[in-house]
């Protein structure tokens, strides 16, 4: 059926160019409370002066990165004589233009959604489910402009949640219904079709896949994770066609493959048998470029996984990067005393703040902890000061004198600790670096294999020769550039130089290939 073009723009129009109707129902005055006064309210809405803008711009990290004009932070800081005129021009004109801040409104618009929710949840309006024991279910989630409710499916609940209609008028988000979906488990079908025809939402099933990750219920199995594993497959399988030398292949997996596994891998331990299959595909593909095809002469794949300067290639375990996200998930959830949490003690040290939460003779706060440093029975933690603020006062070290006469060397360790000046609460930190952090780098730096380190490395690895080059001295360096012996007792076919008598007219030095 032909349609005329105007009738076909006029259609276009129609669909797309509409405008939304935004009520004002006073949803902001309801969940947001009113903490600003008038006067803080006019200093907040002053317009910057030249002094405040120079001020913030000094305060910028002059090593930052630079903007999309190329210009780091340093070059405005060593040049404001000169463009501060211009600076303060450009930052002016942008607070007095009155175009709407996008990003900020839409946080804005979203924390009043949470809060929403929020209220609802204390009202009681909405049941949350019930966890384990000492544990607590959100209400909800929100990334973007996605939002996730966990809730129980009473029929009040449900009904609460048609008070979203009443933030969609207010700030011309509309829910999706045909995007939206319900997950809902140990219900009948018969209550989950009542739910459904209450929401209109579909109904969906685990696992499902939400910003990247599997969602699942249960421990993480290797069905979860296939379909990543199967990307991680086409990618070395679509790499084979590619005429790419050793090196070649080797940077590839190591900047590609190993790259898409470290956030799943942040979020989930993984198990080690999928692990250990995608470790063999990288290895044929490195050595063969066929992730089915194993090549006979291989340097093992262990001291393929350490650093250049230990022999190695670079290349990260995945078995020891998935351990060592999980230590560093670990650390980060560390608050609290349940058993759990032991099995990082000997490994973790704990900042003494207010000395509140640290025991003074179990915890690692000075080092090893005291009871085992200063040799001291169990039963004699009965009478003994429980708490590192036991002997804190006014943010200095307090030993009391029976205490310092029963352990002589207990104030030369407490020494060693250097207190706060403020009233801070504890923390724990890490004590194989300086500044106390984890970072998924320094996890994995104490979880992977280590060599010995290799002096020949740095002569091989640099800048002057060519990797396929420097790859080929490796293989020499380890051993694996077998001679055509070695060779033949691996069932190589191959060819050598061999000599014999000549006849007059034929050459002295013959190729023959054996058998």
């Amino acid at each position: 059926m032909f349609i005329p073009m105007l009738a076909l723009l006029r259609l276009i129009c129609k669909i797309f160019n509409f405008k939304s109707i935004i009520l004002d129902q006073l949803l902001v005055e309801q969940v947001i409370p009113n903490l600003v006064g008038d006067n803080v309210n006019a200093l907040l809405t002053i317009i910057s002066s030249a002094d405040e803008i120079k001020h913030v711009v000094f305060d910028l990290n002059k090593d930052g990165a630079p903007g999309p004009d190329g210009f780091g932070v340093v070059f405005f800081q060593t040049y404001w004589d000169i463009i501060h005129e211009d600076v303060v021009k450009v930052v002016l004109k942008f607070f007095s233009s009155g175009d709407p801040l996008s990003p900020i409104l839409f946080c804005l618009a979203e924390e009043v959604l949470s809060r929403g929710i929020s209220n609802l949840v204390h009202e009681g309006k909405i049941d949350l489910i019930k966890g384990s024991r000492n544990s607590t279910v959100p209400s909800h989630c929100l990334y973007a402009d996605d939002v996730m409710v966990f809730c129980k499916g009473k029929f009040s609940s449900l009904q609460a949640l048609h008070s979203f209609t009443i933030y969609a008028n207010c700030s011309g988000q509309v829910i999706n219904a045909s995007k939206s979906t319900i997950f809902a488990g140990g219900i009948s079908q018969i209550r989950l079709n009542n739910i459904v025809n209450l929401i209109g939402f579909k109904v969906g099933s685990l696992p499902f896949n939400y910003l990247g990750i599997p969602i699942f219920k249960g421990r993480p199995k290797a069905r979860y994770f296939y379909p990543i594993a199967d990307r991680i497959k086409a990618k070395l399988s679509a790499w084979k066609a590619s005429f790419l030398s050793i090196a070649g292949r080797a940077q590839l997996v190591k900047s590609v493959i190993q790259s898409m596994l470290v956030y799943s891998i942040s979020v989930y331990s993984w198990p080690i048998s999928l692990l250990k299959s995608i470790e063999t595909w990288s290895r044929n593909f490195i050595w063969s470029s066929d992730i089915n095809k194993r090549k006979l002469v291989t340097v093992a794949w262990k001291k393929i996984c350490v650093p250049y300067s230990e022999g190695g290639l670079g290349l990260r375990s995945l078995i020891s990067l998935n351990e060592a996200a999980n230590l560093k998930q670990c650390l980060e959830f560390f608050h609290s005393e349940e058993s759990w949490a032991l099995i990082l003690r000997d490994r973790a040290l704990r900042n003494v703040g207010n000395g509140k939460d640290i025991k003074l003779w179990e915890d690692s706060w000075c080092g090893e902890p005291l009871i085992d440093t200063l040799q001291i029975n169990n039963s004699d933690l009965t009478w003994l000061p429980s708490k590192v603020s036991d002997i804190l006062l006014n943010h200095s070290w307090n030993i009391p004198a029976d205490l310092d006469n029963l352990f002589a060397a207990l104030k030369t360790f407490v020494r060693q600790v250097t207190l706060s000046n403020q009233n801070v609460p504890d923390k724990l930190i890490w004590k194989h670096n300086t500044s106390g952090e984890l970072s998924m780098k320094d996890a994995y730096e104490f979880k992977r294999l280590k060599a010995p380190q290799k002096s020949w490395a740095k002569i091989i690895w640099c800048m002057e020769i060519p990797p396929s080059k420097s790859l080929l001295a490796w293989r020499l360096m380890q051993d694996k550039i077998l001679p055509d012996d070695k060779l033949m007792e691996r069932g190589c076919t191959t060819t050598f130089l061999l000599k014999r008598e000549k006849d007059d007219d034929e050459p002295s030095d013959v190729i023959r290939r054996p058998g």
